[in-house]
């Protein structure tokens, strides 16, 4: 049966050529990301990856703030900066993690999944150098503590990715196609409101012990949902700014 070629058919065929040319070379399928660039790994092992990559990195700044505690013997209130800038930095690469996976993948989902991998990553790290410092200084603890404070550390920081996870792609999908005014206005607020939490902590490290639950249930969230949406607003207005140039 002879085929009628059609302007619709050509430009099927033209809008397919692409997909067909990269299907035709083999391998996994391939991520478009957002400007163009194609990734040879799957979605789920770019979420993976970039989870365990940030990880590393929190493990290594966890490894220090132990040593720290352990060691150093700091004295108030250093101790208490030193603990709420552990889990300042364990919120930004958290937040980092799903908006760097969301920006390559458009996947919420896969964005939240690195922030769970770069949570538990960097925690694995802290309980194992705890381990061989129990070790190192002959105290070494219990298999109960262990599995007991590990499994604890490890389940705890799983949720605090999943939260942070959560803030950060919703907020990568709301700033996707926001305009350069609107982003402008929400990094405004978001140094607010980071300045804002960071103030009530600063408080709570000046008082009685007793007195300090109240400043550190507010300042602590506060700064957890600022420094979550800090990559999604980063990472918007540097698209805004690669556009206008």
């Amino acid at each position: 049966m002879a085929h009628t070629s059609t302007p619709e058919a050509g430009r099927v065929i033209r809008a397919a050529e692409p997909l067909l040319r990269v299907r035709s070379e083999g391998g996994p399928a391939r991520v478009v990301r957002r400007d163009g660039c194609v990734n040879s790994q799957t979605p789920s092992r770019v979420a993976v990856a970039v989870g365990c990559s940030l990880g590393l990195f929190l493990g290594g700044v966890q490894v220090i703030n132990h040593s720290l505690e352990v060691f150093a013997n700091l004295q108030p209130p250093l101790a208490a900066v030193r603990g709420i800038a552990m889990w300042a930095v364990m919120f930004l690469v958290c937040g980092s993690a799903s908006a760097i996976v969301y920006g390559r993948t458009s996947a919420a989902l896969l964005g939240i999944v690195a922030s769970i991998v770069a949570a538990v990553c960097g925690a694995a790290i802290l309980v194992v150098y705890a381990i061989a410092v129990g070790v190192a200084r002959g105290e070494p603890l219990s298999s109960q503590a262990i599995v007991g404070t590990g499994g604890l550390h490890l389940v705890g920081s799983a949720l605090v990715g999943l939260a942070i996870g959560l803030v950060s792609a919703a907020a990568a999908a709301a700033l996707g196609r926001a305009s350069r005014a609107i982003a402008m206005a929400v990094a405004l607020g978001l140094g607010l409101l980071l300045a804002t939490g960071l103030a009530a902590l600063a408080h709570a490290t000046g008082i009685e012990r007793s007195a300090r639950p109240p400043f550190i249930m507010f300042g602590l969230p506060v700064v957890a949902v600022a420094l979550a949406v800090a990559a999604p607003v980063f990472r918007s207005l540097t698209r805004l700014n690669s556009a206008e140039t």
